[in-house]
């Protein structure tokens, strides 16, 4: 079983070995965490091929070299390839290079997580590469539960831990569980964040 993390991608190169779909699908969340995306493949899609004429990514248009792994902070493949999975993970393991390969957890040192994201919230799904099907479709259960209100919450706490910090104060000592079993989300949810700060200053004890 993995150990779930978040990764900093900002700027961090990723060799992605592929351009298919799949690569595609996976390009586009890529970019999304700001990653500097190499792409390795004789043909891509419409989109791979957009994204590096626009300078987006680079596109390498021939089969990958271990040489284009070099400096890299994760590579994934996605060739439908087993061989081409197995020379990559195994030049990976190698070279301490996380290594996600699509639909292949054997080679694979990372796996890839559902996400379902509220504003700086984040919520990971995943299944140990098994069945990312079920993932997926927790993730869309958990969705219908957890709305934009709940990456409002998460601005609004932030706010007011810096609020304690420049009391001197740390906000290690607040049981925050309690704090936050309140109609607080309700609040946001209609907009009313002026009620809900207060609400929270009040359980913390440091009404204004």
């Amino acid at each position: 079983m993995g150990f779930p993390v978040d990764l900093r991608l900002d700027g961090r190169r990723v060799v992605v070995v592929g351009a298919g779909p799949i690569a595609t699908r996976k390009i586009r969340q890529l970019l999304e965490r700001n990653a500097d995306i190499v792409v390795v493949a004789p043909g891509a899609t419409d989109t791979v091929t957009s994204l590096a004429a626009s300078g987006t990514i680079t596109w390498h248009r021939r089969h990958a070299v271990e040489s284009d792994f070099e400096a890299a902070w994760l590579i994934v493949t996605a060739t439908g390839d087993p061989e081409i999975d197995a020379w990559v993970f195994a030049y990976g393991e190698a070279n301490q290079i996380w290594v996600n390969s699509a639909d292949d957890p054997a080679n694979c040192s990372v796996t890839l997580l559902s996400i379902l994201r509220r504003g700086d919230l984040v919520v990971a799904v995943g299944s140990s590469g098994r069945a990312p099907a079920v993932a997926t479709w927790v993730r869309t259960q958990i969705g219908a539960r957890i709305d934009p209100a709940y990456g409002l919450l998460v601005d609004l706490v932030a706010e007011i831990r810096a609020h304690i910090h420049e009391r001197g104060l740390s906000t290690e000592g607040f049981d925050w569980q309690d704090v936050l079993a309140t109609d607080v989300v309700d609040q946001l949810r209609c907009g009313d964040r002026a009620a809900a700060r207060r609400k929270l200053l009040e359980r913390l004890g440091m009404a204004e």
